[in-house]
């Protein structure tokens, strides 16, 4: 009877010795579960279909660099506030090829299997029409840095929002400037490939070359990738303009400068988008570049203020401790990409895209890029950016005259005579 009793207490004791480790288990267990339910939680994932390789792989790269330093610095800094709770950002690029087609597909794998709460676009205007179907399908807001042709943001779309001004505001600081050259030139010459954004922005420089009282004596599109240009100088020379504008990519827009030095196409202002500043186009023309004009969204001198880091420089000298090399103005969009929607995500207070998309709509933004003042289209209303020379071999500012680091030179001299 004793034994019974004795052999029941122990059965007891080693009872509740097993259900005590069991609770203690699950206890452990559930805390260590809610703790990475939790850090799941803390989690804004953003994706983004870039060109790493392919035709456009010189700009895709450079933004993608944008998209990590920014990424990189807010999760120093303990991640984004939203609603008073700091988030990490977790990052996925995938590579595009520069190709439409491929965008799309990886747009919808990064909002379907990946689960990404926010999309940020690729290079390009043609690139970013293809990707936005796909994150306007999900209703998942994308921020693209580098799609400014006006027939981007003409869809009605409600997801959208670009970060650089419509492309014919800015590139009409060619023609704004002819205003203050002396001898005052009159005809103007445009050509541009036979594609969405060149075609978009070289409309945008003729209407308001004509607005501004000056003859459009040429206007031409050549098909895109072309390997000889010569029929378009052949066509201009006895033409004889004063302004020769080019709304080309970088191959074509280094041809064009070869041909018009081999068949002596001399002109008083060779004009050109923001390639013209970028080093590989400096380092294959070598001095044929000295004198080209080159209209640009951003440059370091102008030291914009930026709501997220400050000011451009600090963005400048973050980039450089990291890679030791100057940032250029793409990767500098890629920074203020992220910029806009740490901002809009703070003034939200929410996860909640209509919440955000409210924010983005209702507020201004201070980039390291530019400022943005968004209109009911997702298009940004503010900024004209900058007009930049080669001078001696460097870029330099020449417009507004309150930005102005230089004179312009003007008349270009022939080609030959330097």
């Amino acid at each position: 009877m004793v034994l019974r009793c004795w052999k029941r207490q122990n059965v007891v004791k080693v009872a509740a010795i097993v259900l005590m480790e069991l609770f203690v288990i699950l206890l452990w267990g559930g805390e260590n579960l809610v703790s990475a339910q939790n850090q799941a939680a803390s989690t804004i994932r953003i994706g983004a279909a870039i060109s790493f390789s392919g035709p456009l792989a010189r700009e895709g790269n450079s933004i993608a660099k944008g998209y990590e330093l920014w990424a990189e610095e807010a999760n120093e800094h303990g991640g984004l506030d939203v609603g008073g709770k700091k988030y990490k950002v977790q990052l996925k690029l995938l590579d595009d090829k520069g190709d439409s087609s491929t965008g799309v597909k990886l747009v919808e794998k990064l909002i379907t299997d990946d689960k990404v709460e926010f999309v940020f676009g690729p290079y390009g205007s043609g690139m970013t029409i293809a990707a936005s179907a796909v994150n306007e399908k999900y209703k998942k807001l994308m921020i693209a840095p580098m799609a400014n042709a006006p027939d981007v943001y003409k869809r009605g779309f409600k997801y959208l929002f670009g970060l650089l001004p419509p492309a014919n505001r800015g590139a009409g600081n060619h023609v704004n400037i002819l205003r203050f050259l002396e001898p005052k030139p009159k005809t103007v010459a445009v050509v541009y490939p036979d594609d969405l954004f060149p075609s978009s922005t070289a409309k945008g420089i003729k209407e308001e070359a004509e607005k501004q009282g000056f003859k459009v004596v040429y206007f031409e599109k050549y098909p895109k990738g072309s390997k000889d240009l010569t029929p378009i100088i052949s066509a201009l020379q006895p033409i004889k303009p004063d302004v020769f504008i080019t709304t080309g990519y970088m191959e074509d827009s280094v041809l064009l400068v070869r041909t018009s030095r081999e068949m002596r196409f001399n002109v008083k202002y060779f004009g050109g988008l923001d390639l013209f500043l970028h080093e590989d186009f400096l380092k294959a023309l070598g001095n044929d570049a000295e004198d080209l004009f080159s209209h640009a969204w951003w440059d370091k001198v102008a030291n914009m203020k930026s709501d997220v880091f400050g000011s451009a420089n600090k963005v400048i000298e973050l980039y450089e401790t990291k890679h030791h090399t100057e940032p250029n103005y793409y990767t500098i969009s890629g920074v203020a990409t992220g910029e806009v929607l740490q901002s809009a995500l703070t003034k939200a207070g929410s996860l909640e895209t209509d919440k955000i998309r409210a924010a983005l709509l209702k507020n201004q933004f201070h980039t390291s890029l530019l400022a943005v003042k968004y209109d009911d289209t997702g298009a940004n209303s503010s900024g004209s950016g900058v007009l930049i020379q080669i001078q001696k071999g460097k870029p330099v500012v020449v417009y507004p005259q309150e930005l102005q680091q230089a004179k312009p030179v003007y008349p270009k001299p022939p080609w030959g005579n330097k």
